[in-house]
């Protein structure tokens, strides 16, 4: 009686195994999507308190105030 092997389980265990990297990889692309707005969201900031400080560059400035806004730049 020869044996015959029957590849359907294989199959199984592979697409088991495919759904899970798929849902893996949909959540770590979320999770980089959340990263990317935050990151558009600091860069807009950015140019708000730079376009603030060359308004307030127009008058005279306190050193500490300037510290603040250099370092709210950065």
């Amino acid at each position: 009686m020869p044996f015959h092997f029957k590849l359907e389980p294989v199959l199984t265990v592979r697409q088991n195994i495919e759904e899970q990297f798929q849902f893996r990889l949909a959540r770590e692309q979320m999770i980089l999507n959340g990263h990317k707005m935050r990151l558009v969201e600091l860069e807009t900031r950015r140019q708000e308190i730079i376009a603030d400080f060359e308004e307030l560059k127009k008058q005279p400035l306190t050193g500490a105030r300037f510290g603040y806004f250099m370092d709210s730049i950065r």
